[in-house]
């Protein structure tokens, strides 16, 4: 297993809420069935708390029992994938998707993005509170995963806060303002994170990656160097109660010749695939490893402990094309013998990490990184950049980084980015805009178990693009304000560590001849309780005082 970029607890904690199980009702509501036209699609009923159920029909034809009085219905492909959702009637310029229980669909016809019933339904069959906008009556969501721009309402529908027709649980941007979630800092936002109704969190990471394994984009890499380095650093955390067991349902379809009990699914969970946990080889292959029932699901180990709350790791081993926008994943709970499920989706993955292009030393002498860094260089770990002190000489030692933003893949074929000129360009890779930047002591993370986070006050820029501040009391770094874009070699920022203040914090000097390894992290904003986590990226730099 690779090491991992530690995410400090208070950070964590911020960002993860306990899941409370309500009591059962005292009658269950009346199932739901219906007859989809094409097999190997998992149909999820969710609910506008986000709860959810979800069954896997052999033949197209299926019967859940709903979550809740009225639901709206989703379709996963076998692959896992997000497949869209179920219109149940057109109504002018909306999409009527609000299923009540006891409602009998008849067919349904999947196509591509959304399935739609066959047949008029019955009125008190539908919620006409369940609906979205919609252009001949298809939600305007369909086919970017709600990345879409949808103007405020006073009256959203529930659990759909722009009624694009893609839920909040499963909407890359659930305000409507082309601003994925994981990177909104805008007030309504944090507003609507912080409401404590997202207990399943999932987060992705590309942590710790040694600069002599570096990817990135701006740096020359190609999408063969990329997917060598994602597969071996990437990871994802799943925060799960503390009271129960939980497993995660990663897609598939039922296997007619079992084993194993599920055929497909997203790769890197599923059975057969390339995800592995902190278990002694060969328990360490998940599911494989933890799936006692034979369900298909791999219960889920925990390897962090927090006050009110555990944290899964999951190496998952993939490649830029095998994990991203629209893998839906379902948590399954069980307390006291009461099973509740609910549904996440990833709204995109750091495919790289920042890179240092370049770095200036005290005395004035610049050093651009030659890319691509082969292990024993200068900066990798046991060699260090040399950086000679300044004219304070026996003081702080401090250094001018400049970097690379990490990229991602664009969330659908729709998503561009807009250069300075009105027009929308396509493009293979985007540099990931709108980052909290920090950096860390590789020692000091050894020696607290924690963070290892520079203070504050290590700090300092004049780079417009950058707003001094962090927001975990325990770090100190900056708020990239430049948005996400094509990437270019130009697209850089700049700032000033104090190396020595930041060793000081733990008790650790960086005296002539003595190495110091740094990671110089990426995070998605850390918006409060609730919010969709904490997703991180990072690389590993090492420097050596003359």
């Amino acid at each position: 297993m690779q090491p991992r970029t530690t995410v400090a607890g208070s950070c964590l904690a911020a960002s993860l809420v306990v899941l409370v199980v309500s009591a059962p009702a005292a009658a269950a509501p009346r199932t739901i069935s219906g007859t989809l036209s094409e097999p190997g699609y998992t149909v999820i009923a969710l609910a506008a708390n986000g709860r959810a159920e979800a069954v896997r029909p052999r033949r197209g034809r299926f019967r859940l029992r709903p979550p809740s009085g009225t639901v709206t219905l989703h379709l996963r492909a076998a692959d896992g994938a997000y497949a869209g959702p179920v219109v149940v009637r057109r109504a002018g310029r909306r999409a009527l998707l609000g299923v009540r229980a006891g409602a009998r669909l008849g067919r349904i016809t999947v196509r591509d993005g959304y399935a739609r019933t066959a047949r008029r339904l019955r009125r008190r069959w539908l919620d006409s509170r369940r609906s979205a906008r919609a252009r001949r009556g298809v939600p305007i969501g369909v086919g970017n995963f709600g990345r879409v721009r949808s103007r405020r309402t006073r009256t959203p529908a529930p659990g759909d806060r722009d009624i694009d027709g893609i839920p909040d649980r499963l909407d890359i941007d659930d305000d409507g303002d082309l601003v994925l979630d994981k990177l909104d800092r805008s007030r309504r936002t944090r507003a609507a994170q912080s409401g404590g109704q997202d207990p399943f969190d999932l987060a992705t990471s590309l942590g710790a990656v040694p600069l002599e394994r570096t990817a990135n984009v701006n740096a020359g890499s190609t999408d063969a160097q990329i997917d060598t380095v994602l597969p071996d650093f990437g990871f994802l955390s799943v925060s799960v109660p503390r009271s129960g067991s939980a497993e995660l349902d990663c897609g598939g379809t039922p296997n007619p010749s079992p084993p194993p009990p599920l055929a497909g699914g997203l790769s890197y969970c599923s059975y057969g695939g390339t995800g592995r946990v902190e278990l002694p080889p060969p328990r360490n292959v998940f599911p494989e490893c933890c799936d006692t029932d034979g369900d298909g699901f791999g219960a889920l180990e925990p390897v962090v402990v927090g006050p009110d709350f555990l944290i899964f790791h999951l190496d998952h081993g993939a490649t830029s094309s095998q994990i991203g926008t629209a893998d839906t994943l379902i948590l399954r709970v069980t307390d006291a013998g009461q099973e509740t499920k609910l549904a996440d989706m990833n709204q995109f993955i750091f495919a790289t990490a920042p890179a240092l292009a370049s770095f200036v030393a005290e005395d004035g002498t610049t050093t651009v990184v030659p890319y691509p860094v082969s292990a024993g260089d200068p900066g990798t770990l046991e060699n260090g950049f040399p950086l000679v002190d300044g004219p304070d000489a026996g003081s702080d030692v401090q250094v001018t980084v400049t970097l690379w933003r990490p990229q991602r893949r664009p969330t659908s074929q729709q998503e561009c980015v807009q250069p300075p000129a009105p027009t929308c360009v396509q493009t293979e890779w985007i540099d990931v805009g709108g980052l909290d930047y920090a950096a860390a002591s590789r020692e000091g993370q050894v020696r607290t178990s924690d963070s290892g986070w520079c203070p504050q006050s290590a700090f300092a820029t004049a780079d417009p693009n950058l707003s001094p501040g962090f927001p975990d009391p325990q770090g100190g770094g900056f708020r990239d304000r430049a948005p996400s874009g094509r990437p270019s070699v130009t697209n850089t920022f700049t700032y000033t560590l104090n190396l020595t203040e930041c060793l000081q914090r733990y008790g650790l000097t960086f005296n002539p001849g003595q190495t110091q390894a740094f990671h110089l992290q990426a995070f998605t904003p850390i918006t409060g309780a609730g919010s969709a986590g904490v997703d991180n990226t990072s690389t590993l730099v090492s420097f050596t005082r003359r």
